[in-house]
């Protein structure tokens, strides 16, 4: 038992908790043997002897600092990568918010309004990428959208597609020269941030026909029924008719239980 007793004592010091005490001494042991105390010099010995068929150890310290010194000293500063980037980076930057504002302001001139096509859309330069710099270079890289009502960072492709959807679809949507911001940025999220197309049955698709068809009817019969008489005409408003029936429809699945609708009076 005594035996068992003195073996615990003479290896208490070789616990897990002690490992790195122990990795200081045994630091200090390759660096000058000479240089620790005696019983712990003895207990290396013994080590290394038992396993003299392999290579040397190395002490692992100074190796580690010498990592750490060349990280620090081949690393680039913060300051040097700004000044190497800063200038290119932030000139894309600037002609992707510029690209961004030029769709807000004028991409109602390149919608798609005319289901005949019959229009033939004038070329507006600010539009293009290129007026702006951009290349297919550039169509990949990553940057930030600024104040549009998207992801904070996109690839410029995927902006382009967003703003060309939002702009250039089949709503034309014209609202830059309102001063008032609070009110300019309501109008942007909900033209950017709510980009849903509605998905229409083939009975939706009729049902509006059929509206579309009613209203298109009483306008003729009216215009040939009365003819000469003051009346007002629905003619450039017939779409109105299927915003109003789908606009009472929802309110009416809504709770709501009576709809005015004013007559407009141009005397």
């Amino acid at each position: 038992m005594s035996a068992l007793l003195d073996l615990l004592r003479q290896t208490s010091a070789l616990s897990g908790g002690n490992a790195a005490f122990i990795e200081d001494i045994y630091e200090r042991y390759l660096l000058d043997p000479a240089s620790i105390d005696p019983a712990w010099r003895k207990q290396f010995e013994r080590m290394l002897q038992a396993s003299a068929n392999e290579a040397p150890d190395t002490a692992h310290g100074p190796v580690i600092n010498n990592f750490a010194r060349l990280a620090r000293e081949n690393r680039p500063s913060s300051r040097q990568l700004t000044e190497r980037m800063a200038p290119a980076a932030a000139a894309k930057q600037g002609s992707v918010l510029r690209l961004i504002n030029a769709w807000r302001v004028r991409g109602h001139q390149y919608a798609t309004l005319d289901p005949l096509n019959m229009r033939v859309l004038e070329p507006v330069p600010d539009l293009d990428p290129d007026f702006h710099r951009l290349s297919e270079a550039d169509m990949d890289v990553v940057f930030n959208t600024g104040s549009l009502f998207a992801p904070d960072r996109m690839p410029l492709r995927e902006i382009i597609a967003l703003i060309r959807e939002v702009y250039g679809g089949n709503v034309g949507t014209e609202y830059m020269h309102i001063t008032d911001t609070r009110e300019k940025r309501w109008i942007q999220k909900r033209v950017e941030g709510y980009r849903v197309t509605p998905e229409l049955s083939d009975d939706d698709r009729r049902w509006l026909l059929g509206l579309l068809t009613a209203a298109e009817g009483l306008e003729k019969y009216l215009h040939t029924r009365y003819v000469g008489q003051k009346r007002f005409s629905l003619e450039g408003g017939d779409a109105f008719v299927l915003v109003m029936d789908e606009l009472i429809q929802r309110a009416g699945a809504n709770g709501v239980k009576d709809v005015v609708i004013g007559m407009a009076h141009r005397g």
